[in-house]
């Protein structure tokens, strides 16, 4: 018998109003992930009309998918910033700026992983971006010292995907704990990292 998750299911079973709005919520997250702007909201930051925007969507015929994929592959070719010598720090957003790439890559990662059939394109995207970020962090784990050989095959991608969950899971509570600071969050991950050494 097929069971449903537990945050719906706890939500069902409050029997108010809110909990009732806050299920649809998480049904509608579930299935059709971090919508899009308005058109006229891209028309407004573009400096163009509305219809200009949707001739401009409706001349590809994956408009609104390619537009996000060519966000994803931004991502990619700016990520990590600054240059190998400045270590770990780079992978943690510093200031506004960086929290803002931040919180467009976790809504890429948001749409890429709705359960929509449009958005292979993304998907595929993301995990693009996702593979060379491992190769970066796999770089950065040999500048840092750290041992990719020995072992198991595969050492050295197997720390670079603990690194990279630490990662996202940083950089999602620098964009939610004001309490998180860029040196806190160094910290941790400086600890993480050493702790991969032996």
């Amino acid at each position: 018998m097929h069971q449903l998750p537990r945050i719906p299911r706890h939500l069902s079973s409050r029997e108010s109003t809110l909990s009732s709005l806050a299920e649809s919520l998480y049904w509608t997250i579930n299935a059709s992930g971090l919508r899009l702007p308005a058109r006229r909201d891209l028309a407004r930051h573009a400096l163009v009309s509305e219809p200009t925007i949707s001739r401009r969507l409706r001349a590809w015929a994956d408009g609104e998918e390619r537009l996000v994929a060519r966000l994803v592959l931004a991502r990619q070719r700016t990520y990590p910033p600054g240059y190998a010598e400045e270590g770990w720090s780079r992978w943690i957003p510093q200031d506004d700026a960086d929290l803002q790439d931040a919180r467009a890559w976790l809504a890429c990662l948001t749409f890429a992983s709705s359960g929509e059939p449009m958005h292979p394109v993304v998907r595929q995207a993301v995990c693009e971006t996702w593979w060379h970020e491992h190769d970066e962090v796999v770089r950065q784990l040999v500048r840092s010292g750290v041992p990719t050989t020995g072992g198991h095959e595969g050492e050295a991608s197997l720390r670079a995907e603990i690194v990279q969950s630490l990662l996202l899971g940083l950089s999602l509570r620098r964009l939610l704990d004001p309490d998180c600071t860029a040196q806190h969050a160094e910290a941790l991950l400086d600890r993480a990292v050493a702790s991969l050494g032996g």
